[in-house]
């Protein structure tokens, strides 16, 4: 069983990574992005109702923070598409970027919704 914990796209290995990643913040549309400013104007521009000012301090923070953010879906995806999570748990807290290819690992970019059915 703890061979399976190290190896990526298993169910041991999904699960675990998920468990490390609770508390990494919750940004609407995004795929286990690293939190910047230039995510935030592209994701308020694109969602503006999710992204108010009244949760501005707390994306700023969270940019600060150097934190690696996603939705429900996203996280999910961006597992994939990171190969795994390659690389993701590193980057939180520092100035590590994320190496992720869209669409990869055969899951595709879709909702949550369509993603269930």
């Amino acid at each position: 069983m703890s061979d399976r914990i190290s190896t990526p796209f298993t169910n041991e290995h999904f699960a675990d990574w998920c468990q490390k990643m609770v508390g990494q913040p919750y940004w609407y549309g995004t795929c286990v992005y690293k939190a910047t400013s230039s995510l935030l104007s592209r994701k308020s521009n694109q969602y503006p109702s999710h992204y108010g000012s009244s949760r501005t301090s707390r994306y700023k923070q969270d940019i600060a923070n150097k934190a690696v953010v996603s939705d429900c879906i996203g996280g999910c995806k961006g597992y994939a598409w990171t190969g795994g999570g390659q690389g993701v748990l590193e980057a939180i807290g520092t100035d590590k970027g994320i190496s992720s290819s869209y669409g990869s690992n055969g899951c595709p970019d879709k909702g949550a919704n369509s993603m269930f059915s």
